[in-house]
């Protein structure tokens, strides 16, 4: 028996290797097309975290009272697998997962479900319960990051965030970028440092002066005014401006007589101290901006 020939066969065979050749045109055309040739492809996560707070509780009462309605509630969403529940005192953390048949498309609508159950199911919780706290951002992949960092490193970290905001207003309008997101930022804060001793030989209290400072920083509705034509709504006070110079001067009246916020406290700016996230490029703080770009780009 002679060797098989292929050249010969396909010669013979014009009509037959036409066609495949055709078929195999087309296959390669419609696969290059169609499937996806990112570095980081989208996929459904279908995964999302639910956490919930309650200063002072125990582990029992978090599990009975916190954890076991939340649960009950997420067993009547379609498409629902299991939840990994992590309770210690006062908190309460739980991953939410969803069947792996779970068809494309589906995860934005079943996340928007669990929020929307657990949300209602928190006005049955008791009294002084924070949250539910969703956390569903997890498909998120920084197509590349850039890293800032000042010549100078006494330059105050709040001059490096202005320069980074106004570079991601500028990236945020590049066509197929989805979203810039700064990392790194310490935010701005104001600090009030009370000597204890001085406030104790006034007998002045901390619980006394947070309560004059709510006071005043509270937003009231005080009503307002129907006319024929509009409604004036009452405002009897500007809110409070949150500079030094207002929480200096700011008033307290504690026992009958007047104090000012800054003879009893030392009030200054910084950031927020330790910091949350800190990021260092060859050990100089630094600020990123990751750069995510849209689905199917």
């Amino acid at each position: 028996m002679s060797n098989f020939n292929l050249s010969a066969w396909a010669i013979k065979e014009s009509a037959l290797t036409l066609y495949l050749i055709l078929i195999t045109l087309i296959a390669g055309t419609v696969a290059f097309v169609l499937n996806g040739r990112a570095e980081d492809p989208h996929f459904d996560v279908n995964t999302m975290l639910v956490s919930a707070i309650w200063p002072g509780a125990t582990v029992q009462e978090m599990e009975q009272l916190v954890a076991d309605p939340l649960e009950k509630r997420l067993e009547e969403i379609d498409w629902f697998d299991r939840v990994e529940t992590k309770v210690r005192p006062g908190r309460v953390d739980m991953s939410v997962n969803f069947s792996q048949a779970t068809p494309s498309g589906m995860t934005e609508d079943l996340f928007y479900q669990v929020r929307k159950r657990l949300t209602d199911e928190s006005f049955q919780l008791p009294k002084g319960v924070l949250g539910p706290f969703f956390q569903d951002d997890f498909r998120d992949v920084y197509f590349t990051l850039y890293s800032l960092t000042a010549l100078d490193a006494r330059l105050p970290q709040t001059e490096l965030v202005k320069v980074a905001e106004s570079m991601r207003k500028v990236l945020r309008r590049v066509e197929g970028v989805k979203k810039v997101i700064l990392l790194g930022e310490q935010k701005p804060q104001i600090f009030v440092d009370f000597d204890l001793e001085k406030l104790f030989t006034l007998g002045v209290t901390l619980e006394q002066i947070k309560a004059q400072i709510g006071a005043q920083v509270s937003v009231l509705n005080a009503g307002f005014i129907e006319t024929h034509h509009v409604r004036m709504q009452i405002r009897p006070k500007k809110a409070l401006e949150k500079t030094l110079q207002t929480l200096k001067q700011l008033p307290l009246n504690i026992g009958g007589k007047v104090w000012l916020l800054g003879d009893l406290a030392k009030i200054y700016q910084g950031v927020e101290s330790p910091p949350q996230l800190l990021i260092r490029d060859q050990g100089q703080e630094t600020v990123l901006l990751g750069v995510v770009m849209k689905d199917n780009v």
